[in-house]
């Protein structure tokens, strides 16, 4: 079985209630539609990555819906410490990574799993790196809004249009039911129908706000300047808090 990869963008909203556009580009590298920063990771935190490389797409002699993704043949630790930004690589963390990508420093708590992206603060607007979450735990550190940000199905989440200084805000998504079997794995680590549902939780640290742009709940796409931020695709909620 082959499966094409896709890569997906994202545009946060520019101001508190317009429609925030989704942009998508497809193909296998992230060339096609990212800009190429940097992603790197310590030697230390290279042993805790393990590397999904779907470079010539899910091709397995068994079915990938009944085969536990540890057992996948494309999965190796990272060589070196360099991530490939590119659609067609997954990583899991097996215990704490620290990745520098671009001006954004995010750490991963172990078992999440995630893609690298870009996202923009209007459609149009220069591409930063972002990190897409397919479940787990990330950290995400921007020095100087808005230089990135995160995404999940449930929404986008980065600085808040003409904000000054440095951000930092936690990102947790979990699934419905655990991510055991490759399929799920490939569909859960970019926003496609076959993604398992589950629940986005984001909290700032500090006095900040953080945009978020909800793809669940009551005005899609409209954005919230929120501290705390609930967002659920099984019953379709978003629930904010602390918002200006």
């Amino acid at each position: 079985m082959k499966r094409a990869f896709q890569l997906v963008t994202f545009a946060l909203c520019l101001t508190t209630g317009a429609f925030s556009p989704l942009v998508m580009t497809t193909g296998a590298s992230a060339a096609v539609g990212c800009p190429q920063y940097a992603a790197t990771v310590a030697a230390s935190s290279a042993a805790n990555l393990i590397d999904f490389n779907f470079t010539q797409g899910l091709s397995t002699p068994t079915n990938p819906s009944l085969m536990p993704y540890m057992t996948y043949a494309g999965q190796a630790p990272l060589v070196g410490t360099r991530l490939s930004v590119s659609g067609s690589h997954t990583y899991l963390t097996t215990a704490q990574v620290t990745l520098h990508y671009g001006s954004m420093t995010f750490v991963f708590s172990p078992h999440s799993f995630f893609q690298l992206s870009c996202a923009g603060e209007a459609k149009g607007a220069p591409l930063k790196p972002a990190v897409y979450l397919g479940a787990g735990q990330v950290f995400a550190a921007d020095p100087s809004s808005f230089s990135g940000g995160v995404m999940t199905w449930e929404g986008l989440y980065g600085a808040v249009p003409g904000a000054r200084g440095p951000l930092s805000f936690t990102v947790i998504r979990t699934t419905a039911k655990p991510v055991t079997e490759l399929l799920d794995l490939v569909n859960t680590s970019v926003r496609t129908n076959q993604s398992e549902r589950g629940t986005t939780t984001m909290r700032v640290s500090g006095n900040n706000h953080v945009n978020v742009t909800p793809y669940v709940g009551t005005r899609i796409g409209s954005c919230r300047h929120a501290r705390i931020a609930s967002l659920n695709s099984i019953h379709n909620t978003s629930v904010f808090a602390g918002l200006v």
